[in-house]
């Protein structure tokens, strides 16, 4: 590849391992955000953290938050190629943006190049960066949301996954099928979704995260309501299960972290998302849209024979993503 990348990341668990394996090349770097944590002593990332927290800013802009820009990225690079610096939309780096920090960026790296990977929906999170302020400084502009792509002008690129089925340890209890997710706006659509399956005798492992009171004290076969559910804990159970189940949140045009999960994990997935055909690993063997009217045997059928999904893993690792920036550039 023409450049180096560095991915100014997240410490969420899910991206910490979804972009793992940038860290183990010599041309690529994920940093999450207790990168430039590690890099300050106590009482500085104190001062940090009071500088920059966004409960401050809703009442007063406090100054000089351009000097922490320094602090924030050192290079690790040896090999002479230009660096490609590569943001989420949405982050502690992110959030350095408006106070200079790519300006201090093109200084101290003049062959540099900037992009920017919409992981979620463009209008679906208030952020530090609005997306015009992301047109006007970055060389690229990613989005994994078909429509999102279309409406803003992005190029479209599917979420990425790294190889980590090898460091999750299995449960000790198996289940046919697997569902986790929050209640928000599909409560109803997930409890029919068990209720069908529960009755063709598949063992269900269903986990919703819920702040309502009433359902967190319900006991129930195959659900488990909770406020909170650990994404490491969420892999333990993928690892146990056959098939994901997917009941998509409204909005969505692109493919989840779910179907990325299946493929790393070498899983089924039965989905309620039309828009899985539209992905390049898209295969009837491992991957059915989830319709009710479909007879059991269907579906037994189905969940019996073993996936195949992980064939397609080396096409959704993130070097490929890199990949891709490096040819638009």
């Amino acid at each position: 590849m023409k450049y180096n990348y560095v991915v100014f990341g997240s410490d969420d668990p899910y991206y910490v391992l979804g972009y793992d394996e940038l860290n183990h090349r010599n041309d690529s770097q994920y940093l999450d955000t207790l990168f430039c944590q590690r890099k300050l002593k106590k009482t500085m990332r104190v001062l940090r953290k009071i500088h920059m927290t966004p409960r401050i800013k809703k009442y007063i802009e406090l100054p000089w938050k351009y000097i922490w820009n320094k602090r924030l990225y050192s290079n690790c690079f040896d090999n002479g190629k230009p660096i490609c610096f590569l943001f989420f939309s949405a982050g502690e780096f992110t959030d350095h943006i408006p106070y200079g920090f790519v300006e201090y960026l093109k200084k101290e790296y003049p062959d540099s190049k900037y992009a920017v990977f919409y992981q979620d929906l463009v209008g679906s999170n208030k952020r530090t960066v609005s997306f015009d302020m992301f047109r006007e400084k970055m060389d690229l502009l990613i989005s994994f949301d078909y429509h999102d792509c279309k409406k803003y002008k992005m190029l479209y690129h599917p979420l990425v996954y790294s190889d980590i089925a090898g460091k999750i340890k299995e449960l000790d209890e198996k289940s046919d099928i697997y569902f986790c997710g929050a209640e928000k706006n599909r409560l109803t659509e997930i409890l029919e979704a068990y209720e069908f399956f529960n009755e063709l005798g598949l063992k269900c492992d269903f986990n919703i995260i819920t702040t309502n009171e009433e359902l967190l004290k319900e006991q129930m076969s195959g659900i488990h309501y909770c406020r909170k559910f650990s994404y490491f804990e969420n892999l333990r159970h993928i690892k146990s299960c056959n098939t994901m189940l997917e009941i998509m949140q409204k909005g969505g045009t692109g493919f989840t972290i779910r179907a990325l999960e299946c493929i790393a994990f070498n899983k089924k997935l039965i989905t309620n998302n039309s828009y899985i055909k539209e992905a390049h690993f898209y295969n009837t063997n491992n991957i059915i849209l989830y319709d009710q009217n479909k007879k059991a045997e269907f579906y037994i059928e189905f969940i019996k024979h073993k996936a195949s999904s992980y064939e397609y893993m080396e096409t959704v690792l993130p070097y490929e993503l890199l990949q891709f920036i490096d040819d638009n550039l």
